[in-house]
């Protein structure tokens, strides 16, 4: 029986409770935002670990990189903002999921599964990541509405960017844990999300109490609208552009899937509600994923299945 399954939960418990440690050991408390900075330099730790360098060698300027291109820095903003003003009880969340890139795990696992380009999306997905050092900055600034300080974002920026230069670096290592980490990234990524949203909440439930928990449910279901069209901003463009239906497929899932780590570390610097809120965007972005793939798979819903009715 493979063991590096049962080794990778081992190394998760030993991640949290050094982090826990240290937490206590700096601030006399288990959950404090010393926790919560080290699980999110952990998650882009991850997110390098991940990303495949070699992968932009075979990565050119196609129409599916320039619809995608379109889709994530420009249409999904402009459709965030007209949500921040649509909903302005959620207005730094939508800013901030609009600014923040595009995701590189799931994109491609939903892709595959349901008939899309997987490696399309993995490379285009990796060379959109890497043009967004340079488009991030200049979409916080052109979000007047945001409420982030670019100055705090400069003296912050070392918290998630040594680590994630850390895991580029360390990708082709052959060490044990290394590979663990490399092989398991949904797992490992999924479990320090989780984590960093429940950290998160117990500090935000702490300071503004269990009454801001009520506004939430009316917020994933805005928030489960605002992923499916964000598919389609990517989608149907990408068809009527000419495009395949497998190409099309990968594009609407890199433009519906946002970058949680940026979305988080943005948000951290605004309020920890936003932190929180962009946790809850990751979980509705799960459920709609899977139900955006079983409609291509099988043209209807099977939710009732999956949860076992």
């Amino acid at each position: 029986m493979p063991t590096h399954g049962l080794r990778l939960d081992l190394e998760l418990v030993i991640l949290t409770a050094s982090a826990v440690a240290l937490s206590y050991f700096i601030t006399g408390n288990i959950v404090s935002n010393v926790l919560f900075t080290v699980l999110l330099g952990s998650l882009f730790f991850l997110e390098g670990l991940h990303i495949d360098i070699s992968r932009l060698k075979n990565f050119s300027r196609s129409d599916p990189f320039s619809l995608s291109f379109l889709s994530v820095f420009f249409l999904v903003p402009v459709f965030s903002l007209i949500f921040a003003y649509i909903f302005p009880r959620f207005e730094q969340l939508f800013l901030v999921l609009g600014i923040s890139s595009v995701s590189i795990g799931s994109t491609m696992v939903w892709s595959n599964i349901a008939g899309g380009n997987g490696k399309l999306t993995e490379s285009v997905s990796t060379g959109l990541l890497t043009v967004s050092i340079v488009l991030v900055p200049f979409l916080a600034l052109a979000f007047t509405h945001l409420n982030l300080d670019v100055v705090m974002v400069v003296e912050n920026l070392h918290i998630v960017a040594v680590p994630f230069l850390l895991g580029l670096i360390l990708h082709n290592s052959s060490l044990g844990p290394i590979q663990d980490l490399r092989f398991h990234f949904s797992k490992v990524a999924f479990f320090l999300i989780v984590l960093l949203t429940l950290t998160q909440l117990q500090i935000t439930l702490g300071e503004q109490g269990v009454d801001s928990l009520i506004s939430y449910g009316s917020l994933a279901v805005i928030l489960g609208f605002y992923v499916f069209f964000s598919f389609l901003l990517g989608y149907i463009p990408s068809k009527l552009y000419g495009i395949s239906e497998k190409n099309s497929i990968s594009v609407g899932f890199i433009s519906s899937s946002r970058n949680v780590g940026i979305a988080f570390f943005l948000g951290s610097l605004i309020s920890g509600e936003v932190v929180v809120l962009v946790g809850l965007y990751y979980m509705v972005r799960q459920v709609v994923g899977t139900g955006i793939t079983d409609l291509f798979m099988h043209g209807e819903l099977r939710l009732r299945e999956r949860i076992g009715l």
